[in-house]
């Protein structure tokens, strides 16, 4: 089985509404699709979903970026020696990591197919479903209440509130929601490193009747010795998502016991 040709586009999908988290606010998203096609007839689809403040990309630089450079690396390779593809691209797609990942995920859909299994079971999953939250961004109390008591409505089981411009009116909003919705709705809180170490603690602090299951990046990416304070200073667990961007980061994010958990 060879590579024959690969696809690369980019599309712009409005949100139904704007969309507000610590470092901005949005009304759409742009991701780049990749489709790999082979000779045997298979293809594999996988989906870049870039952001400036997390990934260090634009959408419009990773399509030029797939289509300069990953296009002509893999015409004609085996897909299925999927980790020397992703060698091969490594260095000239080394400042976009949405790029490698979206062509990780096609090898890994083409694999899929030829062994006729999901690739949650390749990689050695065995639960059929998994609860996910459904995020609520940065609102005014009431719309924040009014957004989650919808949700609930709906059939979701757990939220996930962002925040991280001011703690205090942050947990004000969580315990809001908490008293609306009830017990048994799970709350997560993401402050997309927006806080410091002092307001992380104030925070879970203040929601500490609110029973949030899990804190988000509280503190910025690239600082992961503060991250670990946090997470020795809190009684919640702490997920790192911003400060994992490669493998590296979670091995060292790991060794050292920075966080509980981690977004990927």
């Amino acid at each position: 089985m060879k590579i024959t040709h690969v696809e690369v586009w980019r599309q712009e999908f409005r949100l139904r509404t704007s969309y507000a988290v610590a470092y901005g606010s949005f009304d759409s998203a742009g991701v780049v699709f990749v489709r790999i096609h082979t000779s045997r007839g298979k293809s594999g689809l996988g989906c870049a979903a870039p952001d400036p403040h997390v990934t260090g990309e634009t959408a419009e630089e990773v399509e030029v970026a797939l289509k300069d450079s990953a296009v002509a690396l893999l015409r004609g390779r085996d897909p299925l020696r999927m980790e020397r593809r992703m060698e091969q691209i490594a260095k000239p797609l080394a400042s976009f990591p949405s790029a490698r990942a979206a062509v990780d995920m096609a090898l890994y859909d083409i694999l899929g197919l030829v062994a006729d299994l999901p690739v949650y079971k390749l990689i050695g999953g065995y639960r059929q479903s998994i609860k996910t939250s459904v995020t609520i961004g940065i609102l005014p109390e009431d719309e924040t209440v009014r957004a989650a008591v919808d949700f609930q409505r709906q059939g979701f089981r757990a939220l996930k509130v962002k925040g991280g411009l001011d703690a205090e009116s942050d947990a004000a909003r969580v315990r809001a929601v908490r008293a609306a919705v009830g017990p048994a709705m799970e709350i997560r809180f993401d402050a997309n490193q927006g806080y410091t170490s002092d307001q992380t603690v104030t925070f879970v602090d203040l929601t500490r009747d609110a029973h949030v299951a899990v804190i988000e990046q509280p503190t910025p990416g690239g600082q992961l010795e503060l991250l670990g304070r946090v997470t020795r200073r809190v009684s919640i667990p702490v997920m790192a998502d911003e400060s994992m961007m490669t493998l590296r980061d979670a091995f060292r994010l790991a060794r050292r016991g920075l966080v509980d958990m981690v977004n990927v």
